[in-house]
């Protein structure tokens, strides 16, 4: 602040612009990184199963293997998955 009071340039409107300007640059760049953290859906060909055809031993399986990464968790997402599809 004593800067700006002693310092004429500070108070220029070619000055203020710049620190306008740089503020504005500093808000672009937060916004730009909470948009590149989107989350985008998987791309579904024609004439495939959707996740909608999911059942309830399918969903089951996924979240014991999110909260236990095991190779038996594992097993059982594949057993599920392959059960799946052949509905």
């Amino acid at each position: 602040m004593a800067l700006y009071q002693s310092q004429p340039i500070m108070r220029s409107a070619a000055f203020q612009r710049v620190l306008a300007d740089a503020g504005a640059y500093r808000l672009a760049q937060k916004t730009v990184q909470e948009k590149l953290s989107k989350p985008v859906p998987p791309v579904q060909s024609p004439g495939t199963a959707g996740s909608f055809n999911r059942d309830d031993n399918m969903a089951a399986a996924l979240r014991a293997f999110d909260k236990n990464p095991s190779p038996q968790n594992a097993a059982a997402v594949l057993t599920a998955k392959r059960a799946a599809s052949r509905r």
